[in-house]
């Protein structure tokens, strides 16, 4: 007779790519994963989910009987992402997304008698049920809740307003559904998982006290051939910065920074989806060294990698950051802040520069120092690489699953 705890596991896409319910499913514990598309076993190979490019809609180790797909909220979310007019619809979109899977995974409790094991934002109207009051809640919280968060932007907006588009929009997110729901799920909650001590220190902000652990993320795959490139171009390094183009990933200071010297030897190029007017607009002062790019697809970003010496993603605000982990497997040196899961990873020195957050003097000089080691030759890929596999999946998921007792 199995007498190991289940639990309900919900959340939107691919989050994380399902190392939370695998690692449940693993340990014998998942009762079901809530979510909208899932692709059935008997479809992973299929033509049409090549052709689709749904390939990433599935994790081997999960089988489909495991998840309950929601075509409804699928279809509710393509549509409403269609009309939505703008950013605040958006979001609308998506919490009345979050509150329909929640509704779903307490259902299934209900019918089945486990618990939840969830991820924040689609746990509030599981856990606050009446008949949840006995059920074992554990909340996996992947962003930093917004009491700190707003501290933080504050204090950073007072002293570069001119990310004033990009920080109005996390306050409009914030108020619309992490304030709303993950504060109140974590009050609910018994226990607490997370991927950083940072997380973990915006967590306590919130309820003191409260039992979690903190769970680096691991490493998909290491895909660049160390020896292709780096500082290949006449000598000098490329920076990297892949990500939203807004106040919480510190772009602005990057740019400001950067502004600091006329000539820094080496070349910028800034990968970013919304993009802050006013951050833009330093961007563009800043004349040949810094190129500014749309989204580019999954294999255009390799290939970025491939050729980067250093990716700088000085984040004010950030849950963990697999981007960092992305660039180790590619043999890039990272630049980061304490306000990430970097420290948790427990990286090479040799390897990492971390930045007091939004201190433009320490970040000035902390690239130059990257750049002038990247110049001379003096960094291994290989050796960066091979840091990148000692960060396994497999003990972000054994540590998931610390607070089972089934695991």
């Amino acid at each position: 007779m199995n007498t190991r705890p289940r639990y309900v596991c919900a959340f939107n896409r691919d989050r994380d790519f399902y190392q939370v319910p695998l690692a449940l499913e693993e340990a014998g514990c998942l009762e079901r994963l809530v979510t909208d598309l899932y692709v059935p076993d008997a479809l992973a190979n299929h033509s049409i989910v090549q052709r689709l490019r749904l390939g990433h809609r599935r994790a081997p180790g999960l089988p489909s009987r495991r998840v309950q797909g929601s075509p409804l909220a699928l279809l509710r979310q393509m549509v409403g992402l269609k009309l939505a007019r703008n950013e605040e619809e958006r979001v609308r979109v998506f919490k009345r997304l979050d509150e329909g899977l929640s509704r779903q995974s307490l259902e299934i409790a209900r019918r089945t008698g486990a618990g939840f094991f969830t991820y924040s934002g689609y746990a509030l109207e599981a856990f606050s049920a009446p008949d949840s009051r006995d059920r074992e809640k554990i909340l996996f919280v992947f962003h930093p809740p917004a009491t700190l968060c707003r501290e933080i932007l504050e204090a950073d907006f007072d002293r570069h307003p001119e990310v004033g588009w990009s920080h109005r929009l996390h306050l409009r997110e914030m108020a619309e559904s992490d304030a709303g729901r993950v504060e109140a799920e974590l009050r609910l909650a018994d226990r607490v998982v997370c991927a950083s001590s940072f997380t973990h220190r915006a967590i306590e902000r919130v309820v003191p006290g409260k039992p979690v652990v903190v769970a680096p993320y691991g490493c998909s795959e290491v895909s660049v051939q160390p020896g292709s490139r780096k500082a290949s171009r006449d000598g000098r390094p490329l920076v990297l910065f892949a990500g939203q183009g807004v106040q919480r990933k510190g772009l602005h200071h990057l740019l400001k920074a950067w502004k600091r010297r006329a000539e820094w030897g080496a070349d910028l190029v800034v990968v970013a989806g919304k993009l802050d007017p006013g951050i833009r607009a330093l961007a563009e002062a800043l004349g040949a060294s810094v190129r500014v790019s749309p989204p580019v697809s999954r294999a255009e970003l390799n290939d970025l990698f491939a050729r980067a010496d250093i990716l700088a993603m000085p984040s004010l605000i950030e849950g963990f950051g697999l981007v960092y982990l992305e660039a180790f497997a590619a043999g890039c040196l990272v630049l980061g802040t304490a306000n990430t899961g970097l420290p948790d990873l427990s990286p090479n020195p040799d390897h990492v520069s971390l930045v007091p957050p939004g201190d433009i003097d320490a970040l000035e000089a902390a690239l130059a120092r990257l750049v002038a080691r990247s110049a001379a030759g003096a960094v291994d890929p290989a050796e960066v690489q091979a840091f990148a596999r000692t960060r396994r999946w497999e003990d972000f998921r054994r540590a998931v699953c610390s607070f089972s007792p089934g695991a």
